[in-house]
């Protein structure tokens, strides 16, 4: 993890070292989301396909078999508070078409030349933590092809960071766990024109199976990961069209939503199902007398 850890701070370079700066205007809110899955696999691998369980908001354990237990596929959201865009060449003058932004053109972090003016163009970096409440151990997907496409442990849209997260310390750990560290979606470019100047996207998505099926509510939390990393936008200067083409990585004010409630719906144990059978047993007695 360490390695990994020290391969971000130099690919994020200023970003690191950054953390003194004003930041600049505009925030990024991280928001969470679930929606529950249903295991479809051979029992070796029950993961390895899945289902949907449209409608269902409840996380329960399929047939009272451990090997397809239900699971919280969680859906990490980064929203900007600006219009991210690209740049308009037919315009007069040709200039950026995202929000307006100004910063310093004279810090240290940035490429020389800048103006200090310009538009907001996309998503830079993040690093965000997913961390669970009271009885919110569980096994956790990974990126393999254990588990389906659509319930992987994985970034998505914006995938050039360490990405996955850590369960455990390890990029493809599976717990057991109640939380998820060092999720960091980011786009790197030379060119802000070339990057996804898309907004409010889903950037994570991690699957969750409880360790064990008790009934109860479990609570979610995207909170600032472990490494600090300040969340930043990268700007788009006025002077692109005169050779200006570097991204401006700029730190926001970062945002967390509300946690998220997870119900587990238990299953009867063995003692339980008996009493049901006893009692559906004495009920037909006394109809038949």
């Amino acid at each position: 993890m360490k390695t990994r850890a020290a391969l971000i701070v130099a690919v994020l370079g200023t970003a690191a070292s950054s953390f003194a700066q004003t930041q600049t205007q505009g925030v990024i809110t991280y928001s969470l989301s679930y929606q529950v899955y249903t295991p479809t696999g051979p029992a070796a691998t029950p993961w390895s396909t899945a289902t949907l369980s449209a409608g269902d908001t409840t996380v329960d354990q399929n047939g009272a078999n451990p090997a397809y237990s239900q699971g919280a596929l969680l859906h990490l959201t980064a929203t900007m508070s600006g219009t991210p865009g690209p740049f308009d060449p037919n315009a007069t003058p040709p200039l950026p078409t995202g929000s307006p932004l100004t910063w310093n053109p004279a810090l240290p972090t940035l490429p020389p030349g800048s103006t200090g003016n310009g538009g907001l163009s996309g998503f830079w970096a993040g690093d965000i933590n997913i961390v669970g409440g009271a009885n919110s151990t569980g096994a956790w997907s990974n990126a393999t092809s254990s588990f389906a496409s659509s319930v992987r442990r994985q970034t998505r849209v914006w995938t050039a960071g360490a990405g996955n997260g850590f369960v455990n310390g390890d990029v493809n750990g599976t717990g057991p766990a109640n939380q998820v560290t060092d999720i960091q979606p980011a786009q790197f470019t030379d060119d802000a024109d070339a990057m996804n100047h898309s907004n409010n996207q889903v950037v994570w998505t991690g699957l969750w199976i409880p360790s064990d099926f008790t009934t109860r509510n479990v609570s979610f939390a995207a909170v600032l990961g472990s490494l600090g990393f300040l969340s930043q936008v990268a700007a788009m200067d006025n002077s692109y069209d005169a050779g200006y083409h570097f991204p401006l990585p700029l730190n926001v004010s970062t945002v967390f939503g509300s946690a998220i409630s997870v119900a587990v719906i238990g299953v009867p144990g063995p003692s339980s199902l008996a009493l049901l059978g006893v009692g559906g047993l004495l009920a037909a007695r006394r109809r038949r007398a």
